[in-house]
């Protein structure tokens, strides 16, 4: 892999070998979408793990021990009783329903983050020289067909609205004039000064 072509403003182009067949292209849209394709077209397993660097392999990456562990406990306590997450957790009918739905989508959480990781090792693997927060747009907006962009922007958009209303729902049920929250506020008696 040493021949790169740029076409535009901060816009590359796959690394690709002289030689290599440009004619499948469908393959490489499609591979990338789809990860496992994806590492095919690099080389399989071992080309992907060829073409990165050793750090991107370790536990904690470039950081160290005390700044993942930060991070870490920053997340996990932030996400703990994020609106979405605990209006899920009351509605079930009972607590068993409620860990069965917790450990689920921590099955089907798996599997979003292999995908979404391998999406960004394939992209740093066939755009080198892309900032790391860029891969994701970097292989929508160079690599999938205008119709498949489409789809992708629709889904973004779906991600964001789904997550939006989830955490707008409980701010405006107590800012409604039936919530209980401004019922029961309104009972109190205004301490004086």
């Amino acid at each position: 892999m040493d021949a790169q072509s740029t076409s535009g403003v901060g816009q590359s182009q796959p690394v690709l070998d002289p030689g290599h067949d440009r004619a499948p292209q469908l393959g490489r849209q499609v591979g990338v979408a789809a990860p496992g394709w994806g590492i095919v077209e690099v080389g399989g397993p071992a080309g992907l793990i060829d073409s990165l660097p050793a750090q991107h392999f370790t536990f904690t990456g470039s950081w160290t021990w005390t700044a993942f562990i930060g991070v870490f406990l920053a997340l996990l306590l932030g996400e703990t009783l994020v609106p979405p997450y605990t209006q899920r957790a009351f509605a079930a009918r009972d607590p068993q329903a409620s860990r069965r739905g917790y450990l689920v989508a921590g099955i089907f959480s798996f599997g979003f983050f292999f995908v979404t990781a391998t999406i960004g090792l394939l992209a740093m693997v066939l755009f080198p020289d892309i900032a790391a927060d860029q891969p994701l747009p970097t292989v929508v907006a160079n690599l999938l067909p205008v119709g498949v962009t489409g789809l992708v922007h629709a889904a973004l958009l779906a991600v964001i609205m789904s997550t939006a209303d989830s955490c707008l729902t409980p701010l405006l049920s107590c800012s409604s004039r039936t919530s209980p929250c401004r019922s029961s506020a309104r009972r109190r008696p205004i301490a004086s000064a």
